[in-house]
């Protein structure tokens, strides 16, 4: 259970961080990944989802971290958001010619993401399969 609550509150952490700083500062967050907000719509769409969403699943991951019957779907949320995100970007790499060290960093720690979860998933079924075994 140790492994799930550090993930989980890594990774929330993590999407807490990104999505505030984007809800705070959409033009020099846009810049840093080499995007442009060019209009009023552009900064809301930025502060709504790359803030507000990234916001929700770092508040998710870490009220699953502290609550024992979240755990399980907080590793999946996990699991499936770092795993979609990196499909993604990797479709994205390949048709468009974006390798970048950057790039190369956020798919490094969406696969991470998505393999932390599939252990600490595992790890959290063993520790319930033995809580359950007859002694």
């Amino acid at each position: 259970m140790r492994i799930a609550r550090l993930v989980l509150l890594v990774f929330g952490l993590m999407f807490l961080g990104f999505g505030l700083a984007f809800a705070a500062a959409p033009w020099s967050m846009a810049k840093l990944l080499g995007l442009q907000a060019t209009s009023p719509q552009a900064v809301t769409e930025l502060r709504a989802f790359y803030g507000g969403l990234e916001i929700g699943l770092g508040a998710f991951m870490i009220a699953s971290a502290a609550t024992r019957r979240w755990m399980r779907a907080g590793l999946q949320c996990l699991l499936v958001v770092c795993a979609g995100i990196a499909a993604g970007r990797v479709f994205g790499l390949a048709i468009d010619n974006s390798a970048s060290t950057l790039m190369g960093a956020a798919l490094a720690t969406e696969l991470a993401g998505a393999v932390l979860a599939i252990v600490a998933l595992n790890r959290l079924e063993s520790s319930r399969h033995a809580a359950l075994r007859p002694d």
